[in-house]
């Protein structure tokens, strides 16, 4: 068999470095708070572990109080770092007390009260009882970021949690005898506490990378303010969709929408209120379109949205059920209604062009006369096509024969 106190020699040592690596790397980069925090949870626990072997050298029972206190603690911290990770409230009085449960324990093992088997599974039971708390902390909600790293972890604390729990069960049933006892439990035990540590470790660092990498594509395609898409992401959107239907044979909409004198809305009401209005703009557009079509804000207070597969009589009627519902229900800024009303160009592919700058320039010239018509209305490309047709047979000169 394994000498156990070796193994938890090689436990120490896989901790202390998982620790410190993760601890300076979170305090170098101050954004990765959650790394620092886990890391220093981690040495923690390294720190509760060295005091088990210590237990076999000076056996003295003030040493195995301070070390499941640590323990505790540092599982307790590992909790608390997730959910730093997460952005969530840190306030965790049911881990306070899970650490005041294991001073108390072993308080009362000291004291005569607790048997030592029964102290061996309350505090290897606590570690397992947190370790399923992460599992569920990432199950319930999962993370819109880092969703394969998040499974990844998610796998590997429930073999950790499984392990505490299988060795818990075998405490109370008096299989195993101590951490120190060179059964094959408890050597199962060590190992697999060594290499989940190595998996935590990796997870961790992969989860806030891809989190990270999330975040930093999110705001390359995002506009900050109305959190809609922004020019980039509309062009990326209409590749696609210029590909699906170049592809199939159909056809879909763009629709420029400008609001009507937002200029002089700005210089009456002030650009705070102006910032919040494109805001609210985008989520009452949201019910006037369908899951699969995109909204972007074209830049300052135009819009675009992309209509999949959609002919013309769909896409005015969408343009107008949009133009009508700002008319008729305004925006609604810090509890006070505010009147706008929308101009909107309208053009289809590949009526009106076959690439991004050919659609959005006909569209801008179907946006530029309702415009000067008047505002607050919708205006399709085609129309001025026509219109340009029939003037420019209306100023030909035909020769009259006399």
């Amino acid at each position: 068999m394994l000498d156990p106190v070796s193994l938890y020699f090689s436990s120490v040592l896989v901790s202390t470095t998982a620790g410190t690596v993760t601890y300076l790397f979170g305090r170098k980069y101050p954004e990765f708070r959650s790394v620092k925090d886990w890391g220093l949870a981690t040495l923690l626990i390294a720190l509760g572990t060295a005091l088990v072997i210590a237990r076999g050298i000076w056996n003295s029972d003030f040493i195995i109080l301070i070390s499941n206190t640590i323990l505790v603690t540092g599982i307790v911290l590992t909790y608390r770092s997730f959910r730093v990770y997460r952005r969530e409230s840190l306030k965790d009085v049911f881990g306070i007390g899970l650490i005041c449960t294991a001073f108390t324990v072993t308080v009362l093992w000291q004291l005569g009260y607790v048997p030592e088997r029964l102290r061996g599974a309350v505090i290897t039971g606590l570690f397992a009882l947190v370790t399923w708390r992460i599992v569920w902390l990432f199950i319930a909600q999962p993370l819109q970021h880092a969703r394969i790293a998040q499974r990844a972890l998610v796998v590997t604390y429930c073999a950790y949690a499984l392990l505490n729990t299988f060795r818990t069960g075998a405490a109370l049933v008096g299989t195993t005898n101590g951490v120190l006892d060179p059964t094959l439990i408890e050597v199962i035990y060590i190992l697999g506490n060594t290499i989940l540590w190595i998996s935590v470790t990796l997870c961790v660092i992969w989860m806030v990378i891809e989190r990270q990498h999330g975040e930093l594509k999110e705001m390359a395609l995002v506009d900050p303010l109305t959190r809609a898409m922004n020019r980039n992401a509309l062009i990326n959107a209409f590749d696609k969709e210029h590909s699906r239907a170049s592809r199939n044979g159909t056809t879909f909409a763009l629709l420029l929408l400008d609001v009507d004198f937002f200029k002089q809305f700005n210089d009456h009401h002030g650009h705070l209120v102006g910032d919040q209005v494109l805001k609210n703009i985008v989520s009452t557009l949201k019910p006037t379109v369908r899951q699969n079509d995109s909204i972007g804000r074209y830049g300052g207070e135009e819009f675009v949205i992309l209509l999949s597969d959609v002919d013309k009589s769909i896409a005015l009627k969408v343009a107008e059920r949009a133009r009508r519902k700002f008319e008729e229900s305004g925006v609604d800024v810090n509890g006070q209604n505010l009147a706008l009303t929308i101009s909107v160009g309208v053009a289809i592919y590949p009526v009106h062009g076959n690439s991004w700058d050919e659609l959005i320039a006909e569209a801008d010239r179907a946006l530029y006369e309702a415009k000067r018509n008047g505002r607050n209305q919708v205006v399709y490309a085609g129309d001025l096509q026509e219109s340009s047709a029939e003037d420019s047979t209306a100023n030909q000169v035909v020769p009259v024969l006399v």
